[in-house]
């Protein structure tokens, strides 16, 4: 009977060797498949990112027109037109505030905020007009072209302030694009109100051929 005992032991001590090593070939076999995946991924990314640094230094176009010629970037742009950016906005700078002490209110908050024009223009109208505080704006932007209505835009800067805005845009497409970057915003008092108007601005009245350009970056020019 003690035989037998020992026997069955043994035995067991054997399998759980045999298991044993068998999980640690496997796990050392997955550890060597997975340094090979990511040195071949971190290799293919520094090539890649040597391969765009030379065509900043040889290419004599803007940054966005270099990196316009990389259909991966083109894929993220469209994806941020199509309310991808808003959301980023909404969920990032949007959210923070800063607290500030007041006399008469007690703690008031404040919002930062990001210029999404082209080169600043946002910022340059809007310190331009507060240097004349004595004339009394009216507190309305007039964009012809205004395309999806945040990417370059220079009126959704305006229109998260609270200011009315007429947006021109030929292109049904950017103009929805533009209502949907939009939502929440047109709405903030009930002096606020937003038209988007489907037209071409030009010196007569009447209809024109609209040569569209599939591309979305030669829209931003």
């Amino acid at each position: 009977m003690a035989t037998f005992k020992m026997w069955r032991h043994s035995k067991y001590i054997r399998s759980c060797k045999y298991i044993i090593r068998g999980c640690i070939i496997i796990t050392i076999v997955c550890v060597i498949i997975e340094l090979l995946f990511i040195n071949t991924l971190i290799l293919f990314s520094l090539m890649q990112v040597k391969h765009l640094i030379n065509d900043f230094s040889s290419s004599h176009l803007s940054i966005i027109a270099t990196l316009a010629r990389y259909n991966s970037f083109r894929h993220i742009v469209a994806q941020g037109k199509d309310e991808g950016f808003k959301y980023l906005i909404d969920n990032t700078i949007a959210r923070i505030y800063m607290e500030h002490e007041s006399e008469n209110c007690g703690k008031t908050i404040s919002r930062l905020g990001f210029d999404v024009s082209s080169a600043g223009e946002f910022l340059f109208i809007l310190e331009q007009m507060q240097r004349q505080k004595a004339e009394p704006w009216k507190k309305l932007v007039v964009e012809i072209g205004a395309n999806d209505g945040l990417l370059s835009s220079n009126s959704y800067n305006f229109i998260q302030m609270g200011w009315s805005a007429i947006l021109v845009e030929p292109q049904r497409d950017q103009l929805d694009l533009a209502k949907k970057n939009h939502d929440g915003l047109t709405n903030q008092h009930q002096d606020q109100s937003v038209h988007y108007v489907h037209a071409v601005i030009s010196d007569h009245d009447g209809q024109e051929k609209l040569h569209v350009s599939a591309d979305l970056f030669s829209m931003q020019s």
